[in-house]
């Protein structure tokens, strides 16, 4: 009798972002023998997910939520979930799936913990008074469950690397760094600079802490001496994230014209053929993966000097990066 393949379970927050960021790396785990499965809140993608051969096992997770109660009740259920799945290898993304995960895995001593910490770009970054509360209770959960035995922990960035070294929360040989997930280069080609007005072009979820204000604040500014510049915003407001903008906002600056609002888009690789410049203000990133596909298209990059943007923008070298939070 043939032995059972390896298990292996993402645990993740919303289906559009797994299904952005991660299939490919499911995908590949399928490729390679495991049997994968995905918890994940679900919305429009779960069939993108099962159409790519992945088992869907839905949670009703809020990100935003801080009901103690209802995270002890998740836990439960998660102990449902890898009780029933039994895998092998649980990998959890993303702050609240690493802390409740966490917890539930310690019931299951056999299965291998990959954690990897990224979307704390609000929690870390933003000065909102829910964040600036969470902050030291999520900082002293964290060093609680990183460092566990058999676990593992994924970063994107030297800087969070050395911040976790030197917070106390891991020891450099329990973190591995993978600089990004990269690009497909068979979909994002290099290609000419269109004629026509130049087109400077923000791709990300419309949230305050990816510097939307500062990027429209600056097409103010830059439309008052070279009023044919055009400015794009690409992405939807995510009301899951207390970061977000509202569609509201969004379109009043459509509206008025200082920016033109596309909204969530899934032909990146072609609007980037149609413009000039890409630009992230972002406050703090993992890795920002519009960089690696800007390069990939041969568009000129300009990124915040912040960390994540500067693992993948060399200042003056292939792109530029300027000072955060400054228009």
């Amino acid at each position: 009798m043939a032995p059972r393949p390896q298990r292996l379970l993402f645990m993740f927050t919303e289906d559009w972002a797994f299904a952005s960021l991660f299939l490919d790396r499911a995908i590949a785990a399928k490729n390679a023998g495991y049997e994968v499965a995905v918890h994940v809140r679900c919305s429009e993608h779960r069939t993108v997910i099962e159409q790519a051969g992945l088992q869907v096992i839905p949670h009703n997770i809020s990100r935003s939520g801080l009901n103690p109660f209802r995270e002890l009740v998740s836990v439960f259920q998660l102990i449902k979930v890898l009780r029933n799945f039994r895998p092998d290898v649980i990998h959890l993304i993303a702050l609240k799936p690493i802390v409740l995960g966490s917890l539930a895995s310690i019931f299951f001593p056999k299965s291998k913990v990959v954690n990897a910490p990224v979307g704390m770009g609000y929690l870390f970054a933003s000065n909102d008074v829910r964040a600036r509360l969470a902050r030291p209770i999520v900082k002293l959960v964290l060093k609680s469950t990183l460092g566990r035995k058999r676990s593992m922990t994924i970063i994107e960035n030297s800087d969070d690397r050395t911040s976790l070294v030197e917070g106390g929360f891991l020891h450099s040989n329990q973190i591995v760094l993978i600089r990004g997930t990269g690009v497909n280069l068979d979909v994002f080609r290099p290609t000419a600079e269109p004629d026509g007005p130049k087109i400077v072009v923000l791709i990300a979820r419309m949230l305050r802490d990816k510097g939307v204000f500062e990027f429209v604040e600056s097409a103010r500014i830059i439309k008052r001496t070279h009023p044919t510049t055009l400015f794009w915003l690409i992405g939807d407001a995510d009301p899951g994230n207390p970061a977000s903008l509202t569609t509201q906002q969004l379109q009043e600056w459509n509206d008025e014209g200082i920016v033109t609002w596309l909204g969530y888009r899934t032909d990146v690789a072609e609007l980037l053929t149609q413009i000039h410049i890409v630009c992230l203000p972002s406050y703090r990133e993992g890795f920002g993966k519009v960089f690696v596909e800007a390069g990939a298209a041969l568009r000129a990059v300009v990124a915040t000097d912040v960390p994540g943007c500067r693992e993948a923008v060399e200042h003056q070298v292939n792109g530029l990066l300027v000072e955060p939070k400054n228009s």
